[in-house]
């Protein structure tokens, strides 16, 4: 009896870039769901609280903090946050905010049910977003996304960092067909930095089309693959699926 391919069916930034990285790591992470001897021991030490909660923990505790701010369900900027504080104060002021929300598009970039899984092809987590209306001097609307991420700013990810906030500006420009453009930034709570430092990028409306062939264009590759052949290099000394991890592996 012949087995199903194992194939890519839909997609997130995060699919795309682990497949950029090792197309082997993100089959065993997201396809095949590999969990190692070491990934479930540390899953039971999580449990019971017999292993501390390590970055991935501490950054989804960060992320439930500042929903809570967000949403007014606490007073104060939690301490987590407090070197971007003026940040998420001026963006509480706003009010009428997009919090920790799920899209979803299809394979026509059109917006459909993240949990539609016969019909969503792109999904996409937004942390924060609001929107601009336009007046008289500045008319159009301006639909603004802020991604809050921990730990460090890495040089050696800047491509990474553009790639996502590219990616944000063409789901906000399908998502909000009325807004004359998109702008993005991210937010890094821990160095009490942005990026980009001086503005976020934005995306005007005429960019869209360009947009969408651009990743259309870039994912291809990934859903074509078949074969998910290990790519060694830099990554290799963290990846909790290499052989000196325990893992299926082979490097």
């Amino acid at each position: 009896m012949a087995t199903a391919t194992i194939a890519f069916t839909s997609w997130s930034f995060t699919r795309w870039n682990d497949w950029q990285k090792c197309p082997a790591f993100a089959c065993y992470r997201h396809l095949k769901k590999v969990k190692t001897e070491a990934m479930l021991a540390r899953e039971k030490g999580l449990a019971d609280g017999t292993v501390e909660p390590g970055p991935m923990e501490r950054g989804a505790d960060i992320a439930k903090k500042a929903e809570d701010f967000l949403k007014g369900k606490v007073k104060a900027v939690p301490m987590p946050l407090m070197p971007v504080a003026q940040v998420y104060r001026d963006l509480r002021k706003r009010g009428n905010l997009s919090v920790e929300d799920n899209w979803g598009f299809d394979k026509d970039w059109i917006p459909c049910s993240p949990t539609d899984w016969n019909k969503c092809w792109l999904r996409v987590k937004i942390d924060v977003a609001y929107m601009q209306e336009g007046t008289k001097k500045a008319p159009g609307d301006i639909f603004h996304m802020k991604d809050n991420k921990t730990g460090k700013y890495d040089e050696r990810k800047v491509e990474e960092y553009k790639c996502q906030l590219e990616l944000y500006g063409v789901a906000g420009l399908s998502r909000m067909p009325t807004v004359t453009s998109v702008t993005a930034q991210l937010v890094y709570s821990d160095l009490g930095i942005l990026y980009p430092a001086d503005a976020p990028i934005v995306f005007p409306r005429e960019q869209l089309e360009g947009l969408r062939k651009i990743w259309t264009n870039r994912v291809r590759p990934m859903f074509a693959d078949r074969r998910f052949s290990p790519r060694p290099g830099y990554y290799c000394r963290y990846c909790e699926f290499s052989k000196t991890k325990g893992g299926p592996c082979k490097y």
